[in-house]
């Protein structure tokens, strides 16, 4: 979430702040969003039908999350605490209604019945909770918090952007769980669950395996299309050049098609259209990744900067996440078609991948302050290292593919879980290389060659 206070640029950084609702609203937002988060994938742990956790000992862990993530938000709260605590704590309650409505159950859409009056009092109390959790993490994390008075509202849109990011790394991996277990049509209909409400269904950890992974996927789904509206809101109004705002807007419009394409592949129960669901899947997540990148401290301090071996590094950052959309195309293939020419193919590929991706990263470590012929500093290109840390790991993970061959299903036994570990692991690192890679891009295609030319979004 540290994005960096670009002071000298910001008057509103005094007086003028305190009338600005949007260094209210960013921080809110950030934190609330940041918060749910994790509060979500707690849940979503704690009720893992493999583990059967009671609610006696899921709910103290969750709750202690949640706090924990309010005061690592509050870190970064320099002023008015009480408000931006509270409308925190607000909206991240407001998001955990759906994890409240799995746990006290929902009425059939059938009878077109609505909350009784039971849930709505329940809801309001829940609500009242989270803005004493909110308001409570923020005070505490606020006592370390330093630096200026004010944030911009670019420095919290920067901070948003990277919890969108965050909030998509669980989608994907429930996308991937659903995938792994065959549960990609356990619920049979869409938008309902079941015939009923889906942000009403109740869900827990009696339920059925392959039940909760595909609703658990849709849940998720929502936060992060939740998350995709308010970046696109913020961003266009907070965004500083006319790339982050159409941008922000973009991210929306995927994240939104994403989700009725998940729709229809559910309705129309199609293989074809659940490969390109779980390949778009990753594509946004880049989006996203360039978009966080394009606001981070590291590029706002070299984004003046002629930089040597630009051009260079912009190529081997495209060809990296070319190959690398390959090898996913060719994952999702085996997935879907097991098909073994494709399997092997797949493996062999992932050799290249990570050829790319040591190339890749190698060009980012040289690169060069033009006019002193310096490094840039470590802080300004956070990817170099990550990539070249996990370089080898789409090959290691390729070889794997082709060695455990294992079928798996949405089975509640105790080998289940070590049946899933392979190809999870792989869509956890594919994960991975996306983003490092899409940071790699992301640096490469936005600053400024020797000459300083050539500069898009602006």
């Amino acid at each position: 979430m540290n994005v960096p206070t670009n002071s000298t640029s910001n008057p509103l950084r005094t007086g003028a702040a305190v009338h600005d609702p949007l260094y209210i609203i960013g921080p809110s937002m950030t934190i609330g969003f940041f918060a749910a988060t994790f509060l979500w994938t707690t849940w979503f742990i704690t009720h893992l039908p493999w583990l059967g956790l009671a609610q006696q000992v899921a709910l103290p862990i969750m709750l202690a999350v949640w706090f924990g993530a309010f005061v690592w938000g509050g870190t970064f709260v320099r002023a008015r605490r009480v408000q931006i605590g509270a409308l925190a704590g607000f909206v991240s309650a407001a998001l955990g209604l759906l994890i409240l409505f799995s746990m006290i159950g929902g009425a059939k859409a059938s009878e077109g019945a609505e909350p009784g009056p039971n849930k709505i009092l329940m809801a309001g109390a829940f609500l009242v909770f989270g803005a004493l959790v909110g308001l409570a993490g923020t005070l505490a994390g606020g006592v370390r918090a330093r630096g200026e008075m004010f944030d911009s509202p670019q420095d919290w849109l920067g901070r948003f952007a990277k919890v969108a990011v965050l909030a998509t790394a669980p989608l994907l991996f429930v996308g991937g769980l659903v995938t792994s277990t065959q549960s990609g049509m356990a619920v049979p209909d869409w938008p309902t669950t079941f015939g009923m409400n889906m942000f009403l269904y109740p869900l827990g950890p009696r339920v059925d395996p392959g039940v909760y992974f595909e609703h658990s996927h849709r849940r998720f789904g929502t936060l992060v299309g939740a998350a995709s509206v308010v970046l696109a809101i913020f961003g266009f109004v907070a965004g500083p050049t006319r790339f982050v705002q159409r941008l922000s807007v973009i991210a929306f419009v995927l994240v939104a098609s994403q989700g009725v394409l998940g729709g229809m592949r559910v309705i129309q129960n199609k293989t074809a259209l659940a490969m390109v669901h779980g390949i778009s899947a990753q594509l946004i997540f880049a989006c996203l990744v360039v978009l966080a990148v394009h606001l981070s401290r590291g590029y706002q301090a070299v984004s003046s900067t002629p930089v040597l071996g630009a051009r260079r590094a912009k190529l081997f950052g495209t060809l990296a996440m070319h190959s690398l959309i390959v090898q996913l195309v060719l994952g999702a293939a085996y997935r879907h078609l097991r098909h073994d020419h494709i399997l092997y193919t797949h493996a062999l590929f992932a050799f290249l991948v990570t050829f790319g991706a040591f190339i890749a990263a190698a060009t980012a470590w040289g690169l060069r302050d033009a006019r002193t012929s310096e490094p840039l500093p470590a802080s300004g290109l956070p990817a170099r290292a990550s990539s070249k840390h996990s370089s080898s790991s789409p090959a290691w993970l390729g070889i794997a593919a082709a060695t455990t061959r294992r079928e798996t299903g949405p089975d509640s036994s105790s080998a289940a879980p070590r049946a899933l570990w392979t190809p999870r692991a792989q869509n956890t690192v594919a994960a991975r290389a996306v983003k490092n890679t899409g940071e790699v891009r992301g640096w490469a295609w936005f600053i400024p060659p020797r000459d300083g030319s050539n500069r898009p979004g602006r």
